[in-house]
């Protein structure tokens, strides 16, 4: 499954949306912030095996994979 989301920078923190899954969630720099991403959709999932990961692209915009379909 692939979702697609958003990010920016807000002063000193990075944030990123998931619109599809109303969630949002902030790191320090871009690389904490996809950390945070993967994070934030792993808990809600909340199930053994789940796995996701970003995929960065160009603007602002980032897709979101899982393991689970």
């Amino acid at each position: 499954m692939r979702l697609k989301g958003k990010f920016y920078k807000d002063g000193r923190f990075w944030l990123a949306e998931v619109p599809l899954l109303d969630a949002m969630t902030q790191g320090r720099t871009r690389r904490e912030l996809f950390e945070m991403v993967v994070d934030l959709v792993e808990t809600l999932a909340n199930r053994p095996g789940f796995s996701a990961h970003v995929y960065p692209g160009n603007d602002g915009d980032f897709e979101l994979g899982t393991s689970d379909a």
